[in-house]
């Protein structure tokens, strides 16, 4: 019996290491990802000829919010990437 007990312990643990370095991958991979947008969103931004009020406008939040974004005092969500993305590109991104 004991050594069923340690070896049900052992594929726990292993399971729990998995799902743990996966969480920790997916961090990595959002930090990574809001760094990249941060670095391209003031840029794009810029390029369109879009002042911060403007691009607020046309996200739906306010111009303190972009201006948050850009300098990277807010994290990226998927619903403001879509916000971004949608209607500027015309491209229908559904959450």
């Amino acid at each position: 019996m004991n050594d069923t007990r340690e070896k049900e312990w052992q594929v726990i643990k292993s399971r729990l290491e998995s799902a743990m370095l996966k969480v920790v991958n997916l961090e990595n991979e959002a930090t990574s990802a809001n760094e990249e947008l941060l670095q391209s969103f003031k840029m794009l931004r810029e390029h369109l000829g879009l002042s911060q009020e403007q691009l607020a406008k046309i996200m739906g939040v306010s111009p303190m919010y972009v201006s948050l974004l850009e300098r990277g005092k807010r994290q990226w969500t998927a619903k403001n990437v879509v916000r971004l993305i949608n209607p500027l590109f015309d491209i229908q991104v559904k959450l």
